[in-house]
């Protein structure tokens, strides 16, 4: 049996990609706060490969054991408040500004059809280190920087006190009589 090696995959946004670029690197474990994300990265994900190249960029092609993608924010908003912060579409401008793009749709027709969209399928939205709107899945796991998880809000931890006023006897009453 070979032994599995573990990778995480960065998602860094290209004007001529539009998914997107990828980077690999190999990692210890699958602990967030230990990465180095890059600052131009929108999100990550991480995989185990059995491949015995030197080269991540080969571990890509056999991948088992992938992990929920984590996108990389600064905060969690509703869908309400999505729509509010959103910038106004600029108008298109030039000689084809009302130049029919798709379906009998303008270039700004057609990003507010995507927006209402995008509204319509998520209920919350992270902002990202570019100020941008991006939707997040049910299987979506959303960090911060420093590895701080955002959406879904982790379990809180249970404190002394807690356990202490737990532990206490409860009061009893006696009923009233009447």
């Amino acid at each position: 049996m070979e032994k599995m090696r573990t990778f995480v995959e960065f998602i860094v946004p290209h004007k001529k990609i539009p998914a997107g670029s990828a980077i690999a690197h190999e990692v210890k474990d699958r602990d967030v706060k230990k990465l180095n994300i890059p600052p131009n990265a929108v999100e990550f994900y991480f995989f185990d490969s059995p491949s015995k190249s030197a080269d991540p960029y080969d571990a890509q092609d056999d991948q088992h054991n992938c992990s929920a993608f984590y996108k990389i924010g600064v905060r969690v908003v509703d869908a309400a408040e999505a729509k509010r912060l959103r910038r106004k579409p600029r108008a298109a401008r030039g000689k084809n500004a009302n130049k029919v793009v798709a379906i009998g749709l303008t270039q700004s027709q057609l990003r507010e059809a995507f927006w209402q969209t995008d509204l319509k399928l998520h209920s919350h939205f992270v902002v990202t280190r570019s100020g941008k709107l991006r939707g997040i899945r049910e299987n979506n796991i959303v960090v911060n920087d420093r590895g701080e998880q955002l959406f879904p809000k982790p379990p809180a931890t249970t404190t002394e006190k807690d356990i202490t006023l737990l532990s206490l006897p409860a009061l009893r009453r006696r009923p009233k009589n009447g």
